[in-house]
């Protein structure tokens, strides 16, 4: 979730989170001293190391199974159905505020490769099944399907009908 750190101290801060945040992040369920992913606002000029990540969390996902993969673990995670439409295989969603790439995805999960270098260096490391995530979905993506949405409404399209060669038949 987007906050600001307030009142920093050595190795510590506090942050607001307001009644929104709580009921709709996992952040309500963190203990004092609980671990969090953290990551400073991207400035403008920085350079991109992922995709676009605001900390606006769209919903919560459920991690339902973690597998070993040689040295990786592959994350199935499970989420609403009105968030499947913003995920697509080999696309970018942040969980818990970290970027990472799409493997495979449905109407309501989606799988993760997580390397071993993501695994000690964020909290995903920790995660087990049952375990309940931030889910964010791709910022352009949202963009593109709020401004396709009601034109494809509109020619009797629903969005799932969407395709590489319908978009080119229509210009784009």
């Amino acid at each position: 979730a987007c906050l600001t750190a307030e009142e920093p101290a050595a190795g510590r801060f506090s942050a607001y989170a307001s009644a929104e945040t709580l009921s709709k992040t996992s952040l309500g369920s963190l203990k004092p001293g609980g671990a969090v992913n953290l990551e400073r606002a991207l400035a403008l000029g920085d350079r991109l190391g992922g995709h676009l990540v605001s900390g606006h969390v769209d919903c919560l996902a459920g991690v339902v199974s973690v597998a070993p993969a040689g040295e990786s673990k592959i994350f199935r995670l499970s989420f609403p159905k009105e968030f499947g439409s913003q995920v697509v295989a080999k696309g970018s969603v942040a969980l818990d505020g970290v970027s990472l790439t799409v493997n495979e995805c449905g109407d309501d999960f989606l799988t993760v490769n997580i390397i071993p270098a993501t695994q000690r260096e964020t909290t995903i490391g920790q995660w087990k099944s049952g375990r309940t995530v931030n889910m964010e979905t791709d910022l352009i993506g949202k963009y593109v399907l709020r401004m396709l949405g009601p034109w494809a409404e509109k020619a009797g399209i629903k969005p799932s009908g969407m395709s590489p060669e319908f978009l080119r038949r229509h210009g784009f």
